[in-house]
């Protein structure tokens, strides 16, 4: 009995060992691609001749975002930081700043949606996260950017006027 209780508890806490070096691992995972797509894509962008590179890195985020997507509904904090990822790959694909981007208006309509659906998510859950709803607000003045450029000023204005009061409400 004693050596069934032994060898149990051994297994149980080489289980935990595991788990916990392969939380270490996902966290060095995540911070990674925070760096590809947020640190390295600032110092890309102002290379020449760098487009095809900013385009792999786009299609590469995405798709590294969209597996972590998948996982990511009861982490909060992750989902959120998914949907900045996806913002930031947004404004890579098009923007309304009259910045470098890489004139993909259809990719960056979908993939700020993405961004939209997991942050309404996390709202849904807590509606006062701090960080969800400010991520929200640079989404919506984001969005608002890009319809100001195309000229739909009506729909600019509401998303403006959204992120706005989003503002507000984090301030309060």
């Amino acid at each position: 009995g004693v050596g069934a209780l032994s060898a149990a508890m051994s297994g149980g806490l080489s289980t935990l060992q595991q788990q916990q070096k392969t939380q270490a691992r996902y966290t060095e995972v995540r911070q990674l691609a925070n760096s590809l797509i947020f640190k390295y894509y600032e110092r890309i962008e102002s290379m020449g001749g760098s487009t095809p590179v900013l385009k792999e890195l786009a299609a590469d985020g995405i798709s590294f975002l969209d597996s972590l997507a998948k996982d990511a509904d009861a982490d909060l904090t992750l989902s959120v930081e998914i949907a900045r990822g996806y913002r930031q790959l947004m404004n890579v694909m098009f923007n309304g700043r009259n910045l470098p981007n890489l004139g993909d208006k259809a990719g960056a309509d979908l993939t700020g949606k993405k961004a939209y659906a997991i942050l309404e998510n996390v709202l849904k859950k807590d509606p006062n996260h701090l960080a969800a709803n400010q991520e929200m607000a640079e989404l919506e003045t984001a969005i608002g950017s890009i319809l100001s450029q195309e000229g739909n000023i009506q729909a600019a204005i509401q998303s403006m006027e959204n992120a706005a009061k989003r503002y507000e409400t984090i301030l309060q």
